[in-house]
């Protein structure tokens, strides 16, 4: 933990309990910042396009938030993306997100077009939600890698002389 030993008390205990229920709430917390992650991604993509809902903008984001959101839950959660802080190792971690994304990603476009009542899907649509989609999802899932040795090190056993 890289919490200093000068730190204020009340600071200290926050951070530590907060870091508890993080290491406790693992699949969860990453759930939620993936459900995040997707949309901020669907934001982006409906402002860019300019199809965003001007009467009720988050009611307009709220079917295709969650067709990608329940498809990535399942197959992130079948392809062990979703792992307890125990295992969570991020080399590991990161292969099966993106394993799960190439997965998720085309089941989520799908439903998508089921759950908004279209026949298809445009080509065009389908590389750029793929690959856009993606960027955000692992992109938060790195940097959250990138912090999480720090939060939690791996307890090795140090080798008796």
């Amino acid at each position: 933990m890289f919490l200093p030993a000068s730190a204020h008390p009340l600071r200290r205990f926050l951070l530590i309990s907060a870091m508890i229920i993080l290491k406790r709430f693992t699949p969860f917390f990453l759930y939620c910042g993936d459900c995040l992650a997707l949309g901020a991604f669907v934001y982006v993509g409906q402002r860019d396009h300019n199809v965003i809902n001007a009467a009720s903008p988050l009611l307009g984001l709220l079917p295709t938030v969650l067709a990608f959101c329940m498809t990535w839950g399942l197959v992130a959660w079948w392809q062990g993306a979703l792992p307890k802080a125990e295992v969570l190792v991020p080399r590991g971690w990161l292969t099966r997100s993106f394993t799960a994304w190439c997965i998720a990603g085309p089941l989520g476009i799908v439903a998508r077009a089921f759950v908004l009542g279209r026949d298809s899907v445009p080509v065009s649509f389908f590389i750029a939600g793929f690959v856009f989609g993606g960027l955000f999802v692992l992109g938060w899932r790195l940097g959250l890698a990138l912090v999480w040795p720090r939060l939690y090190p791996r307890k090795t056993p140090v080798p008796m002389a």
